[in-house]
Parts: C-alpha cells; sequence; structure tokens
C-alpha cells in the first residue's frame, strides 16, 4: 500500500536438531559382583544444561548386566539435539581374604587365603619388602578358583608385605571390536558374552560361506602326521603350555582327524 504495490509471498523455514556430543555420566561406573542386574543412572548435559530423560533423550542397557564384566550405556538425543553417546561401567569379582602368611624352608613363603568362587577365574598375589608396594613389588598369578594357596620366594632376615586379588577373564570386549567390524546385527544392545557368543557365529558362517574346512577331515593325511607331529613339538611356543606332552601325544590328536 501507500507507494508501493504488490502481492506477499509466504516463506517458510524449518528448524532442524542440533548435532552436539553429550556429556553423560554414571552414578557408578564400578561394581562389585552380587549376582543381580546392575542399572546406574545416567546424567546427560549439553554444554552447562542438564537434559529431561524421555523428552531429551532415550537411554538404552546393554542386556545381561549380572556376571562380570563391561557393559554398556547408549544415549540417544531427541527433539532438539541430535546425536548418540555409548558409556560403560564394570562389574567386577567379589574379593577374597588372606588368612595365613607361613615361613617355609628353602627361602620360600606360603600365603593361604579364602575361597571365592562365584564369576572368579583365579587370584593375583602381590608381595613386597615395602609397606605401599611401591618399589621391588612381584606378583604371582594363580589360575583356578578353587585354589587357596600358593608359595613364592623369600629373601631371610625381611619383612614382607602380602596382599591378593580375585581376577575373571573376560575375552567379550576382543570379540566385540571384531564383530563390530563385521557388522554383527545388534552388537551394540548386547553383553559381552552374548557379543562374544555373535561374533564366533559370524566367523563360523564366514568361514562356512567361503569354504574354509570346519576341521582337517580329507585334508590331513597319514604320511604328513609324523613330519606336523615333530614340528610341533620341536616349535618355540611349546614349552609354554599349561603342561608337557610329547610328539606320540601329539600324533594321536592329528591322527583324530583323520
Amino acid at each position: 500500500k501507500g507507494n508501493y504495490k504488490g502481492t506477499s509471498t509466504k516463506a517458510t523455514y524449518k528448524i532442524v536438531a542440533k548435532a552436539v556430543t553429550p556429556t553423560v555420566g554414571l552414578s557408578a561406573s564400578r561394581y562389585m559382583y552380587n549376582g543381580k542386574t546392575r542399572t546406574p543412572s545416567v546424567t546427560v548435559k549439553v554444554g552447562s544444561a542438564e537434559l529431561k530423560k524421555n523428552a531429551d533423550y532415550t537411554i538404552t542397557y546393554d542386556k545381561g548386566r549380572k556376571n562380570v564384566g563391561s557393559y554398556g550405556v547408549t544415549v540417544k538425543l531427541k527433539g532438539n539435539y541430535k546425536g548418540t553417546k555409548r558409556v560403560s561401567f564394570t562389574i567386577v569379582p567379589k574379593g577374597t581374604a588372606i588368612t595365613e602368611v607361613t615361613a617355609l624352608r628353602g627361602g620360600k613363603a606360603r600365603v593361604s587365603w579364602k575361597r571365592q568362587t562365584a564369576q572368579v577365574t583365579g587370584y593375583e598375589v602381590q608381595y613386597a619388602t615395602s609397606k605401599d608396594f611401591k618399589s621391588g613389588a612381584k606378583s604371582v598369578t594363580v589360575a583356578g578358583a578353587g585354589k587357596t594357596s600358593t608359595s613364592f620366594a623369600v629373601c631371610g632376615g625381611r619383612t614382607y608385605y602380602v596382599r591378593i586379588r580375585t581376577y575373571k577373564t573376560v575375552s567379550g570386549k576382543r570379540y566385540r571390536a571384531i564383530g563390530k567390524a563385521m557388522e554383527v546385527p545388534g552388537i551394540d544392545s548386547m553383553d559381552d558374552e552374548q557379543a562374544a557368543d555373535a561374533t564366533i557365529a559370524a566367523v563360523r558362517k564366514l568361514s562356512a560361506d567361503v569354504g574354509i574346512p570346519a576341521n582337517l577331515h580329507g585334508i590331513l593325511k597319514e604320511e604328513d602326521v609324523q613330519f606336523l607331529s615333530e614340528s610341533a613339538y620341536a616349535d618355540a611356543c611349546r614349552p609354554g603350555n599349561p603342561r608337557e606332552t610329547s610328539v606320540e601325544e601329539i600324533k594321536e590328536l592329528y591322527r583324530s582327524q583323520l
């Protein structure tokens, strides 16, 4: 109107969610095994602003979360923000307690402890001449949850301090990395044991798809057994095996695959 005339054009615009990397905190990052499912509470922030669960983000916990191992918590933003952040927490085995330390003949000492079998692979005993274990500390690893004692070398006339911890061997992290590289479906929502099982299944399927034999049947020949057995026995890594073996025993293993 006035000095101008014409028609207006309606303009439209769209507000899109802002891509950000949130800061995610857990109420606890380490739990002791108690046989119950662990579910830490989650705090999510963008800058100094704390976001609201369900309104601004959703939470997905790895399945399981009972056994010893590492578990993930995935936060996915929604509403005004977009982005995903995964953090983890750990469940560790219950500890044990030393019951006795005894001096033995021949420059040795024996330490005994209470058995702890729940979610335990073995024990690590550490001993040192310093109370803070910062200098000269040595360790003895004892495989087997049922073990309750071990011995170690000591020097006469010295005072030794001894402590012990339990451990559990968990291989799921390594398998998870392989599974992610193979794009195993749903692996991010699995616990370590489930990720390991799914990855192993995927590797077996891949092996079958490309024609890799599952065993030595049809490949191994009787005339090769002697050479292969002697080579295996002569291998530099053989002395590090958990138990001693022989060429004859290795030959029997090969022949079981004929």
